[in-house]
């Protein structure tokens, strides 16, 4: 769920959002999926100020419950929750669906948004499928090898930065 609440806004909106969920409905901490769907997607939407994330966050929630591929805590087995069975949930999709996969330690594929196509375009003059691609060795490490080398990048950076004089 905390993943929906990255798509489509900035950073301060997905810290605002988290922050109404955890004061209402989840009394301090985050809500477990029951406790989402007690709330109910109106109180989401208006309350919690989710907007058109919060008929994602409801049907994601009373299907992955009914399926059983998270349990009333929220916990679920990474292989119950594969990437095409996250692509198979509404609202979700590629961006995603690789992200979820990677919180659960599946490096497989790049969660692609602006962010990562910028950088990708800028540094290495490719697209996210280029670069997929020409990176086909990196196979189930490919998303942990880019955030290596953007951090390597990152790192060059902030020290060709302290040494400069101007």
């Amino acid at each position: 769920m905390k993943t929906v609440l990255t798509i489509n806004t900035s950073w301060s909106s997905t810290c605002r959002m988290v922050a109404a969920l955890v004061t209402e409905p989840g009394g301090g901490g985050f809500p477990g999926p029951e406790a989402m769907l007690d709330y109910g997607e109106e109180r989401l939407r208006e309350c919690a100020k989710l907007g058109f994330r919060a008929g994602t966050v409801a049907s994601a929630t009373r299907r992955l419950l009914a399926d059983g591929a998270i349990d009333s805590a929220g916990e679920g087995l990474p292989e119950n929750l594969g990437y095409d069975y996250l692509m198979s949930l509404r609202g979700i999709g590629p961006y995603a669906a690789a992200h979820c996969r990677m919180l659960l330690h599946d490096f497989s594929r790049l969660p692609v948004d602006s962010g990562v196509t910028a950088y990708l375009r800028e540094r290495y003059g490719c697209n996210p499928t280029e670069f997929s691609a020409s990176r086909s060795s990196w196979g189930p490490y490919l998303a942990l090898g880019y955030r290596l080398s953007r951090q390597r990048d990152k790192l060059a950076a902030s020290k060709s930065a302290s040494f400069s004089f101007s």
